[in-house]
């Protein structure tokens, strides 16, 4: 007597549960099927850039103001090239396009400018206090609030 073919397995088909809270059992006695491929191995070395990576820590401000500082001379050499394509433009609807990228340009260094201000008199005020608590003055810590206040006022 030979003995029967070994039947493929078939998802659709039900097999007995004990009960209905009992995950379904699958004989473990049936062959796999021939079309069984494993997934793919996936590279994992993929290039990251750190500016937006949440795996990297926290860039000082100061450090990626100086590796991009050639960004402000590219910015300077923009708004020259904008202000003499302005003169040269004839066409109002092209000039108006040009008025307000040049616009948007010197607002953007206008406020780089000012938060580079506000920093320098930050840290100013904190080298002063540093320096009177070495000279045994009680510490005080600006408050975030009063700090930007201060530094308002010192801008105008």
């Amino acid at each position: 007597m030979s003995k029967p073919a070994p039947r493929a397995f078939n998802p659709s088909e039900k097999t007995k549960s004990k009960s209905k809270n009992v995950p379904q059992e699958i004989s473990s006695k049936r062959p796999v099927s021939r079309r069984h491929f494993l997934p793919p191995v996936q590279n994992h070395h993929q290039p990251r850039d750190p500016r937006f990576e949440t795996l990297t820590s926290a860039v000082s401000e100061q450090s990626f103001r100086k590796a991009y500082n050639f960004l402000d001379d590219y910015q300077r050499d923009e708004i020259t090239l904008l202000k003499t394509q302005i003169r040269q433009t004839r066409d109002t609807s092209e000039r108006e396009k040009l008025e307000k990228t040049l616009k948007s340009l010197l607002s953007r260094r206008d406020a780089r400018i000012a938060k580079d201000r506000a920093n320098e008199v930050l840290k100013k005020k904190k080298q002063e206090e540093m320096e009177k608590i070495k000279h045994g003055k009680q510490p005080f810590y600006l408050k975030k609030s009063i700090a930007f206040e201060d530094v308002t006022l010192i801008d105008r």
